[in-house]
């Protein structure tokens, strides 16, 4: 290395002590930092696996319940439609005992053979021609310590009390959710042959398109006299799910910049104080034919020394660290473990953000140091 760098690299760890009190701030910066943005994909990444019950690209919900062969037909007549199904939704309750029920849980009574809806299975299976099978999320599951996938269940649903098996679970939705068969629903609810709510499949996926098949179902339902409760296309449910999961992402972020703020003030005070320390040797320098500009480049290459040390060593400490979290955030949002992803990305991000630190924290410590005379240095006690 050039005699300078050398020079710097020493001084960087005469101080051990007040260097390992700098350096634990930057590197656990560093550690959340690529740890987080990795974390971010991989909660990406399991969302869009759970999501899979979002296989059509428009739901319409009705106000109530319509012949499911007049709104399909009428449908299915539209420009950019693909495929429709007609679905049953209603509400049921759980029954614990005769005076305990739970609250509301949100029943979705699909065809067999849907291609509309899949959702990501954690635990069991998916409907398959199981007779009064019933497809939980995970809240559902968190209405009692007893449930799980193989639990004889009783629900009320239009006041009639009716048993169910489960035969598998999905992640999170934040509410209770619940699929069945349209024809097992229906019987209950006494609405066979009636739907109130309406997905769609078109033939293009980009937003734009799909926003123009949902205006055009809307303006056809309205002409045949269905009363629409609300509808939404999937780019918008997903759009607002992802949103949802950054807003932690931005809380954890936050927590880094405040740390990382830390880092740099101890950073940019421990080299005042080793520029302090130094003096008579910066006036051994100036004596020598050193310029400012020397100077100043030896004190900021040992902010750097600091700074590049503790991103080279935060990396590898990341990977547990996201491990770790992802499990815990996994576990707690989606019911699952989140995949490791190592970020690249962040990886280089973070080294950007390092170097821009050290300079900025060492360029006052540098400029005190550019200002020292060699007669001040030397008579410096």
């Amino acid at each position: 290395l050039p005699q300078l760098v050398n020079l710097s690299v020493r001084n960087t760890f005469r101080r051990k002590g007040r260097l390992v009190l700098t350096f634990v701030a930057l590197f656990l910066a560093g550690t959340m930092f690529i740890a987080i943005i990795g974390i971010r994909q991989s909660m990406r990444l399991a969302l869009s696996e759970l999501q899979n019950d979002l296989n059509y690209d428009v739901g319409v919900d009705l106000a109530k319940p319509y012949s499911v062969r007049k709104i399909t037909r009428e449908t299915l007549e539209l420009e950019g439609v693909r495929a429709v199904e007609a679905w049953a939704v209603d509400q049921g309750r759980l029954v614990f005992n005769e005076n305990h029920l739970s609250g509301s849980i949100i029943l979705y009574g699909v065809p067999e053979g849907t291609q509309m809806t899949h959702p990501g299975v954690i635990h069991g299976s998916w409907l398959s021609g199981v007779s009064r099978g019933i497809f939980v999320n995970a809240d559902f599951l968190d209405l009692s310590p007893d449930l799980k996938v193989g639990s004889v269940i009783t629900l009320n649903i239009a006041g009639r009390e009716e048993q169910w098996t489960i035969v598998g679970s999905g992640g999170r939705g934040f509410i209770p959710v619940a699929y069945v068969f349209y024809d097992d629903l229906t019987e209950d609810t006494g609405l066979d042959g009636l739907a109130n709510r309406l997905v769609i499949q078109t033939t293009r996926t980009d937003p734009v398109f799909q926003s123009a098949v949902e205006s055009s179902a809307l303006s056809r339902l309205e002409q045949i006299n269905v009363e629409v409760l609300g509808s939404q296309t999937t780019t918008q449910l997903k759009a607002t799910s992802a949103a949802q999961m950054d807003i932690l992402i931005v809380l954890l972020l936050a927590m880094v910049v405040l740390i990382a703020l830390v880092g740099g003030l101890g950073l940019a005070i421990t080299m005042s104080l080793n520029v302090i320390e130094r003096t008579r040797e910066i006036g051994i320098l100036r004596s020598l034919g050193a310029q400012n500009g020397v100077v100043r480049r030896v004190v900021i290459i040992e902010g750097l020394v600091i700074g590049l040390i503790s991103w080279a060593l935060s990396i590898p400490c990341s990977i547990p660290f996201a491990m770790w979290l992802g499990d815990s955030l996994g576990n707690s949002l989606l019911a699952r473990p989140l995949d490791y992803i190592f970020s690249v990305p962040a990886m280089m991000m973070w080294l950007g953000l390092m170097t821009i630190i050290s300079v900025i924290a060492s360029l006052i410590p540098a400029q005190s140091a550019a200002r020292l005379t060699i007669r001040d240095a030397l008579v410096y006690e």
